[in-house]
């Protein structure tokens, strides 16, 4: 990408009446990224990390958690669809006209919304399980690391989003009593 900047500048002495008209040239190759540009960001990277170790998580400890087996398949699929959404949102910034990525979103953010509120009913519905898989056919357990992680993962998940919407609220209040 490069910028191009245009400037008058005028010189003083003798020649008042001069004028100069110099061109500078900016260009941004070889620099990864400076920020500021819409894919650029924590955020989505950081959904992309949480989702690898979703599924990491999620295909380690798949058959390790008899009381609630849903929980693994909850880490995998979820994890999955984040990083399918966060890619398509990417593309999306890239092209926002194209309607094949704005239905991959739509069915993303819609499907992630779902089964978000269903993996959290599985998690917590269990709550606190066994941990201990020395009896398994007569106590059902389920390994500690990935309901800890599931658990952790979806509460704060809940807690951002609860705090995005009251921010949002807060947003939208504050703009109507100050523009009033």
């Amino acid at each position: 990408m490069s910028v191009e900047i245009q400037g008058t500048f005028k010189t003083s002495g003798p020649s008042a009446a001069a004028q100069e008209i110099v061109t500078v040239t900016v260009t941004t190759e070889g620099v990864v990224s400076t920020g500021n540009d819409k894919k650029s960001g924590g955020f989505g990277v950081s959904l992309i990390v949480n989702a690898i170790f979703q599924i990491g998580i999620g295909g380690y400890f798949h058959h390790n958690c008899p009381v609630q087996p849903y929980i693994p398949i909850y880490m995998e699929v979820l994890g999955t669809v984040t990083i399918v959404t966060v890619f398509a949102y990417w593309w999306y910034v890239d092209s926002p006209k194209n309607y094949l990525v704005i239905t991959i979103l739509t069915l993303g953010f819609l499907f992630c919304f779902c089964f978000f509120i269903t993996g959290g009913v599985w998690i917590y519905s269990i709550y606190p399980p066994n941990y201990n898989n020395l009896i398994p056919h007569l106590i059902p357990y389920c390994n500690r690391t990935l309901y800890l992680f599931a658990f952790i993962d979806t509460t704060i998940f809940c807690v951002l989003a609860g705090l995005t919407i009251l921010s949002g609220c807060c947003c939208c209040v504050f703009k109507r009593v100050f523009m009033m």
